[in-house]
């Protein structure tokens, strides 16, 4: 795996996936453990979720689940049209904004603004 001396970082789309999200093949889907409540908690494929983290366990097909069913995004079901409900790419707004910000800037930088921030919304005391 990459990381930044080699480049710019992980070897994915940049972006990440929602925290109720599992990241497979450079795509971001719901977790099979979600999706299975817990009985097969490893996705295997777009619409496979297994018992096991193991492929080679999984090509048994008492230890795998396929469904149309687990070919879906976090969002789905969850009544809000800014998550997506359909499998996709990593998010952008999710990580790689703050981590540009980090580098870019440095990282004193980034607590230094961080502070300043929070600072200025700090009452100040009585004179």
């Amino acid at each position: 795996v990459a990381g930044t001396a080699e480049g710019q970082g992980c070897p994915h789309s940049v972006g990440s996936c929602m925290v109720d999200e599992e990241f497979s093949l450079g795509v971001c889907y719901k977790k099979c453990s979600i999706l299975t409540n817990n009985m097969y908690p490893y996705r295997s494929a777009a619409e496979t979720c297994c018992r096991y983290n193991n492929h080679l366990a999984c090509m048994d097909a008492a230890n795998a689940n396929t469904s149309a069913d687990f070919g879906v995004g976090g969002g789905k079901g969850d009544h809000v049209n800014a998550t997506p409900s359909a499998p996709h790419a990593p998010l952008l707004a999710l990580t790689e904004a703050l981590a540009n910000t980090v580098v870019r800037g440095g990282l004193g930088a980034s607590i230094n603004s961080t502070l300043g921030a929070l600072q200025g919304s700090m009452p100040q005391p009585a004179a």
